[in-house]
């Protein structure tokens, strides 16, 4: 049996949410609240707070992959629904340094019940 892990990218950046959606207020909200019920302690909710752009953790997860050989693929969303919200051209240096990595990437495939729809992801992706 051939097994291979797959890794949707759903968010890349901060400044991908910021007057589009409410990730990120939600984010200091769930903090917040984990804070005052002590799952999390102060310092973890700064970081939170202020951590800066990056949303993901692909380098770590391709460095976790990497070290016990799991072969996986990464897939992006090209289109801006279900909460992505990232640009194509946020994306690319994103999609090349998974690649550049020796790791397969993907279309995330959005609307998988719209050939059109997924076509444009596609030919977006390419």
């Amino acid at each position: 049996m051939k097994i291979i892990i797959s890794h949707d990218v759903d968010h890349l950046f901060f400044s991908d949410h910021i007057l589009k959606d409410l990730i990120i207020e939600k984010l200091w909200v769930r903090s917040f609240v984990h804070l005052l019920q002590r799952k999390i302690n102060v310092s973890t909710f700064i970081h939170r707070i202020i951590y800066g752009n990056r949303m993901h953790r692909i380098p770590e997860v391709m460095e976790f992959d990497k070290l016990h050989g799991i072969p996986s693929v990464f897939f992006f969303g090209m289109d801006n629904v279900l909460g992505m919200s990232y640009s194509e051209k946020k994306a690319k240096p994103v999609i090349k340094m998974v690649m550049d990595n020796g790791f397969v990437t993907g279309v995330h495939g959005c609307d998988y019940q719209n050939q059109v729809n997924m076509q444009k992801e596609y030919d977006s992706f390419k």
